[in-house]
Order: structure tokens, then C-alpha cells, then sequence
């Protein structure tokens, strides 16, 4: 990873002196007028290979996700080399949407519902009811689980799986009871986080899904953990492990104890997530819509890369300026795979291979990039001859002659006809003549044999 990366602050201030550029060329397209902002690339795909796609996180100031990131508002650089807005954008070689706007990726989401017995009453009910109105609004295509905090072996009841049944998750929340004596908060956090983990490794793996799930806990709690065997630094390192980092979403609530709220919040701001004190239970319900509207604000940045497949790690990054301060953008890198992309050959996935082939076409050199800051694959793919046309494999062989055409056939001409009746009727005349003649001789020879004859007879008498 180092010797990708190597050059890394000098990459970084080309990137961002581009990105700078590039926002005053489009002054109207940066909305916002946060001067603070950061972002996080926390997901690259590189399934559909050349297509790349790098999902960001967005925060302002007030921890709030960023509105309105047009593709004016972004750069690319690929191994250190820029491509050119005026070039790229027009041929579209990179994009930007939220995952909202997105409707055939789903996210998936785990609730860690803490059913101890201080959150028995209405503080039980209402975050039952903040769940249950979650599911009620979530896209066919998002997946919920739900883990409860309670006295169990474990500490916890996985209440249930990952499922987008609305139907299945109400049933399965109905049996739960606000009965716990001990919080295993840490234990069960951790639980959430191994769900999320085999989530992850299902999508790599190919679980069926179009593009990959983004995963996601949300915490309702006091933030107090009794007997855990992990303790909190145990958790975030756990949770912060991950390539693709979870976050972790908190909602905290006591009416008699807050010193524990910071648990949560210490979690939540290591994990990239958020945190909220909940002075009210009502508040869970339009909280836990917040964590819904924060996730589909998710943005997923598509590019064409051109890098030659080789099966290796290649660096990029993607700077980002926004609002009245462009000059904050600083870049983030992050690697993708030049592979050769399984999906191609896989009947569920071609579809989607060649959409995205499609919307992103191939350019000729210099491609994406500045005509003079081309890299080297560019410059060796336009010094590359064509290829030679394909060898026909029945070029040498004896091929037999076609077989003669069937013959037209010549409509008849009346004058022939009336020909070849005349003929026929000078043949029959002279068939007639020449019987005719024969039956005359026949009658002369029978008549000169009967005269012969008597005059035999009579010499004999004598």
C-alpha cells in the first residue's frame, strides 16, 4: 500500500489545486454555504472493472450530510494523473449520485434495541414504534435486522435476521419484553457488527445483490454496560477494523442517569456515525428518520478507469469542493482492483456490465486525462498498431462448386402452338395416305391370287 501511495502529498496538492480550478469554473453548481465539510470514501467497488465506483460520506459542520454534490463539484485523479473536466464530463466518463436515487442498491441496517428494564414503559414502546415506522418506510430492496438487548447467554436476542419482510420483522419484534436486568451493550454492539461483517463478505462473494450493501448500526440506549465481555476500546477497534468501516448511529436516553451517554457518543464519532441525546422518547421515531434520510444521502462516485488489467491495487482519489470555500477540498485516496471482471461472464450480472460499459464508453487516447499529462498506458495504447484482421479457418479449405440453378421455366408462345398443331395434322394426313395405300395393295394382291387360282383348276380338268 505504501509504494501505491508514495507521492502522496504532492498527488494530493495537484488534485486539490485542480479541484480549486474547478469550482470557480462552475461557481452556481457548489450549493451550500458550509465552510467546513469533510468526507470519507468508505466502500470501493471494483466488480464491474474498468467501471469503479467509491461510495463517500459526507459531513458539514453540524454533522449533517451535504446537499446537492453535482459532478462539478468533484475531481478524479487516477495514479497521479488528473482528468480533465472539459474533456471528461461531456463524454461522461465520471459521474455522481446519492445512494437514494439509486433504487436498485439497498443498504442494510441493524437495530440494537435496549430492552433492559430502565427502558421498560413508554421509553420500550416508543422505540418499538420508531422501529416499526422505519420498516414501514424503508425501499423493497433495504434489509433490516433487529438485536435486543436482554438476558440471554450471549447477553443479547438476535430478535431477527437480516430480511426485507416488513411482515416477518413485526412479528418477531412482538415477542420481545423489556425484562433485562443486566446491558451487555458492548457484546451486543459487537454482534451487530459480525451481522454487518458476514453482509459485507456476502456481497464480495456474490449474494445476488446488483451492487453492494452498505451496512449500518443504530443504537437505542442509555449508553451503561454491565459485564460485557468486551470492553469499549475492545469495540471501536473491532468495529474500525473493517475495510469498509460500519457506523455506528446512537440514540441516547436516560431520565435518571446521562453520565453514560458518552459511551455512545465515543462510539458513534470513531465509527464515521452519528449521535443524538434524546430528551424525549417521542423523538425516537423522527431521529431514527434522520439515520434513514443520512444513509440514502450516501454519495457513490462512478468512473471509467483506464488503467490495464493486471489484477493489482491502483491508487486514486476524488477531491471534492463545496460551498463558499473551495480551497477545503482536499483530496481522499483509496485503491481499486485492475481485474478482469467476473461479472461479464455471469448471466445476473452481464446486464448490468454492459449498462455501465454503455453509460461510461471507451475513449481514444488521450482518453479522460490532459493531453499533456497523459499517462504511459494511454501513450502506449495510441503507439499500438491494430490488431491484425481474424484468421479464417475456412480459408484453405476445398470448397465444391455451387450446384447449377434449377431451370426457369419458358411460358409457351401461341404462334408455337398453333405450329405444332399443323404439324400433327400433316402427320396424321400422312398416316391416313399411306394406310390408305396399303389397304389398296392389299385388295389388288387378294384379287390377282383369286384369279390365279381358277385358272389352275380349269387346266387340270383338261
Amino acid at each position: 500500500m505504501k509504494s501505491l501511495l508514495s507521492g502522496r502529498k504532492a498527488r494530493g496538492a495537484v488534485l486539490a489545486v485542480a479541484i480549486i480550478t474547478l469550482a470557480l469554473a462552475w461557481p452556481a453548481a457548489a450549493q451550500g454555504g458550509n465552510e467546513e465539510y469533510t468526507f470519507q470514501i468508505y466502500y470501493v467497488n471494483s466488480d464491474f472493472y474498468p467501471i469503479v465506483q467509491a461510495y463517500l460520506r459526507t459531513f458539514d459542520a453540524k454533522r449533517d450530510p451535504l446537499d446537492n454534490v453535482t459532478i462539478a463539484n468533484i475531481g478524479i485523479m487516477v495514479e497521479g494523473f488528473n482528468y480533465d473536466p472539459k474533456a471528461a464530463i461531456p463524454s461522461h466518463q465520471y459521474a455522481i449520485e446519492t445512494l437514494g436515487n439509486r433504487p436498485q442498491e439497498g443498504y442494510r441496517m441493524v437495530f440494537v434495541w435496549d430492552c433492559s428494564g430502565s427502558m421498560a414503559g413508554q421509553p420500550f414502546n416508543d422505540a418499538k414504534a420508531a422501529i416499526t415506522k422505519f420498516i414501514q418506510l424503508k425501499r423493497p430492496v433495504d434489509q433490516v435486522a433487529i438485536l435486543a438487548i436482554r438476558d440471554r447467554k450471549e447477553g443479547y436476542q438476535l430478535v431477527s435476521g437480516f430480511t426485507s419482510d416488513p411482515t416477518a420483522l413485526y412479528v418477531a419484534m412482538d415477542d420481545v419484553k423489556p425484562d433485562g436486568q443486566e446491558t451487555h451493550l458492548y457484546d451486543s454492539i459487537a454482534a451487530a457488527y459480525e451481522l454487518c461483517t458476514v453482509a459485507i463478505k456476502g456481497v464480495s462473494s456474490g449474494s445476488g445483490s446488483e451492487f453492494a450493501f452498505v451496512p449500518c448500526i443504530v443504537v437505542v440506549s442509555d449508553g451503561k454496560d454491565e459485564k460485557s465481555v468486551l470492553a469499549r476500546s475492545e469495540l471501536i477497534n473491532k468495529l474500525t477494523s473493517l475495510k469498509t468501516p460500519v457506523p455506528v448511529y446512537s440514540l441516547a436516553y436516560s431520565k435518571e442517569d446521562t453520565s453514560h451517554f458518552a459511551n455512545l457518543e465515543n462510539i458513534s464519532n470513531r465509527t464515521f456515525g452519528r449521535y443524538w441525546t434524546v430528551s424525549e422518547t417521542q423523538e425516537f421515531a423522527s431521529r431514527v428518520q434522520d439515520i434513514r434520510s443520512i444513509v440514502l444521502k450516501d454519495y457513490v462516485v462512478t468512473f471509467r478507469s483506464y488503467v490495464p488489467i493486471d489484477g493489482k491495487e491502483h491508487s486514486f482519489a476524488i477531491a471534492l469542493a463545496y460551498g463558499t470555500n473551495p480551497s477545503s477540498g482536499l483530496p481522499r485516496e483509496n485503491v481499486f482492483k485492475a481485474i478482469d471482471s467476473p461479472a461479464k461472464r455471469f448471466p445476473q450480472f452481464k446486464p448490468t456490465y454492459d449498462k455501465l460499459n454503455q453509460a461510461f464508453p471507451l475513449l481514444p487516447a488521450p482518453g479522460p486525462y490532459f493531453a499533456d499529462g497523459c499517462p504511459p498506458w494511454i501513450q502506449n495504447l495510441a503507439k499500438t498498431e491494430p490488431p491484425p484482421p481474424p484468421i479464417d479457418p475456412n480459408k484453405d479449405k476445398v470448397v465444391p462448386p455451387p450446384p447449377p440453378p434449377p431451370p426457369v421455366p419458358v411460358p409457351p408462345n401461341p404462334n408455337d402452338i398453333w405450329r405444332l398443331v399443323a404439324v400433327g395434322l400433316g402427320i396424321l394426313i400422312l398416316i391416313v395416305g399411306i394406310a390408305v395405300w396399303v389397304r389398296k395393295n392389299a385388295s389388288a394382291n387378294r384379287g390377282s391370287s383369286s384369279r390365279s387360282d381358277k385358272t389352275s383348276g380349269g387346266t387340270k380338268d383338261l
